[in-house]
């Protein structure tokens, strides 16, 4: 895929509310058999994070227009619709941009895009946005594309050890 790591850490920023809250879980799911299948939501939540990406990409002038998303369509372009991702992603990719500006843009902030992250040993994932500003500000900014589950951002497990990770790093 366009996005993301190739491995999961065992203590991931992504279930990180689940094994903070019960740290058995870990044993249980590793005593679990590996199913290497994606649900179709996971699958779907990809396609948007690599359209974002591409989207990021663009909009920031790290890449021209045109090939990654040539790329993105040989990749997804059969199962999804470009439009409907790029619609659905878009509130993401203005939120970021916006961020990015308000922290000074280019000139005087750093935007890393799927960037892997390392909290300790064990714990590593990769942050969809991270921004880094002359000023010591730090945002780390996570897509969310699931529907009908809601996912706060105050006080959130996955963000916290995002951005310890980005410090660290």
């Amino acid at each position: 895929p366009m996005t993301g790591p190739a491995a999961h850490a065992i203590l991931s920023p992504s279930a990180a509310k689940r094994w903070m809250t019960c740290p058995g879980s870990v044993a249980a799911i590793a005593a679990c058999p590996v199913q290497d299948t994606a649900s179709e939501a996971a699958a779907e939540g990809t396609a948007a994070h690599a359209m974002a990406e591409i989207l990021l990409q663009e909009r920031i002038g790290l890449k021209g227009q045109g090939s990654l998303l040539k790329k993105w369509k040989a990749e997804y372009g059969e199962k999804y619709d470009a439009n409907e991702l790029k619609a659905g992603v878009m509130p993401y990719v203005n939120f970021v941009s916006e961020a990015w500006d308000d922290l000074g843009g280019r000139k005087r902030a750093r935007l890393l895009l799927e960037q892997r992250v390392h909290v300790i040993d064990g714990v590593y994932g990769t942050a969809d946005a991270v921004i880094i500003s002359e000023k010591k500000v730090l945002h780390v900014i996570d897509l969310k594309f699931g529907r009908g589950v809601r996912v706060e951002a105050e006080g959130n497990p996955q963000l916290r050890c995002y951005a310890l990770g980005a410090l660290r790093d």
